[in-house]
Parts: structure tokens; sequence; C-alpha cells
């Protein structure tokens, strides 16, 4: 081998050398890049490990919420369809009720006719009620006149009664004298009769 093949494969050498020392430390350069890159990486994952530990709790009460609501939606669906058959019911009862209070109307309309010719009459009684007022009034005074002469009428019949208490009382002891004298004939009458009982004994 002569110097210039030497020369050459030792140029070609330095240059492969200063090639791959230039590679070497973009490797290593590459490999420190990608070694902080994997520590942020780790970071990251145990970040988002504790993060997904977190999601999966939260999920975990979500999902036990989501099956507390569906039961409470089950209720409400059920409250739901009971309240429908209620309404139902209702509005079939505000129905009838409507109808009764057409026909509530309808009566109303005629009550409404009668008591107008109730007011009618009443008008006419009310004139009535006035004349008879007057007349009432008439008979009053008229009677105020008897109650004055029923008055001079009771003092007479008091005068009069005083007078019957006294007649009365002089009948009272007329009858009582009469009594009296009754008593005493007796009296004279039993003697005489047993007097002559005692004659007629003796014979």
């Amino acid at each position: 081998m002569n110097d210039a093949t030497v020369e050459n494969r030792l140029r070609g050498l330095e240059t492969f050398a200063q090639n791959t020392a230039v590679d070497l430390a973009d490797i290593k350069a590459t490999q420190r890049g990608h070694t902080a890159t994997l520590a942020d990486h780790t970071t990251t994952l145990a970040e988002h490990t504790e993060t997904l530990a977190d999601h999966t709790t939260i999920l975990t009460g979500h999902t036990e919420t989501l099956a507390e609501h569906t039961t409470i939606l089950t209720g409400h669906t059920e409250t739901l369809a009971e309240h429908t058959t209620i309404l139902t019911g209702h509005t079939e009862t505000l129905a009838e009720h409507t109808t009764i209070l057409t026909g509530h109307t309808e009566t109303l309309a005629e009550h409404t006719t009668i008591l107008t010719g109730h007011t009618e009459t009443l008008a006419e009684h009310t004139a009535t009620l006035a004349d008879h007022t007057e007349t009432l009034a008439e008979h009053t005074a008229t009677l105020a006149g008897h109650t004055e002469t029923l008055a001079g009428h009771t003092v007479e019949l008091a005068e009069i009664k005083a007078t019957q208490a006294q007649h009365t009382d002089a009948i009272g002891g007329l009858q009582r004298s009469v009594d009296t004298l009754a008593r005493e004939a007796d009296a004279r009458h039993t003697a005489t009769t047993a007097m002559l009982r005692a004659l007629l004994d003796r014979h």
C-alpha cells in the first residue's frame, strides 16, 4: 500500500471519526432531550394517573347518582302516569261540571225572569201596603177615640164594681142575720118539740 492510499484512508477515517463524533454528540444531546422529555412524560403520566383515579372516583359517584336519578325518574314517570290519570278524571269531571253549570245558568235565567215578575208583584203589593197603611192610620185614630171612650167606661165600670161590692157586703150581712135567726128558730123549735115529747111520754 502506497503512501497516497494510506493518507486517503487516514483522511477517510478522520472524516468518519469527525462525523461519528458529531453524530455521537447529536445522539447524546438527543438522548438528554429524550431523558428530559421522558421525565416530563413520567411526571405527566403520574399526574394523569392521579387525575384518572380522581375521575374514576367521580365517575363512580356519577354512576351511583345516575342510578339514583334513574330510580327517581322511574318514580316520577309512575307519578306522572298517575297524575295523568287523575288529570283525565278531572277533565271529565270538569266537563260534567260545565254541563251542570250550563243547566244552572239556564235555571238562573228562568229564576231571573221569575224574580222580575216577583219584583213587579212586590211593587204592586207595596202600593197596596201604602193604601193599607193609610187605612191603618185612620183605624188607629178611630181606635184612639174608642180607647178614650173605653177609658171612660172603665172608670164607670170601676164605680159600678165599687157599688156592687157595697151591695155584696150588705147582702152578706143580711145573709148572716137570716142564718142567725134560722139557728135561733131551730133552737126554739127543738126545745118546744122536746117539751111536747115529754108531755106525751107522761100520758
